[in-house]
């Protein structure tokens, strides 16, 4: 008796669902992790003049990034 007459009922495993899957995941996951991670490294890299930051606060750097160079802007230039 081979593998295949003792699961009979077992659906065949398909390629194209699962890598359109995973796909929409990642693209979701990098919508989400993308504008983040910007505004964390502006954050990180924001100079100082005189004592004076850029940026106040994480809300306050997506805010400014998202005024002065709109959605894209936000999404890190892909």
């Amino acid at each position: 008796m081979s593998y295949r007459d003792e699961q009979p009922n077992k659906e065949v495993f398909r390629l194209l669902p699962k890598i359109i899957n995973g796909g929409v995941g990642g693209m979701v996951s990098l919508a989400c992790v993308f504008p983040l991670d910007l505004v964390k490294t502006r954050l990180q890299n924001q100079q100082t003049s005189l004592g004076i930051q850029e940026y106040s606060s994480i809300a306050d750097a997506f805010k400014k990034t998202y005024r002065a160079e709109g959605l894209l802007g936000t999404e890190g230039h892909l």
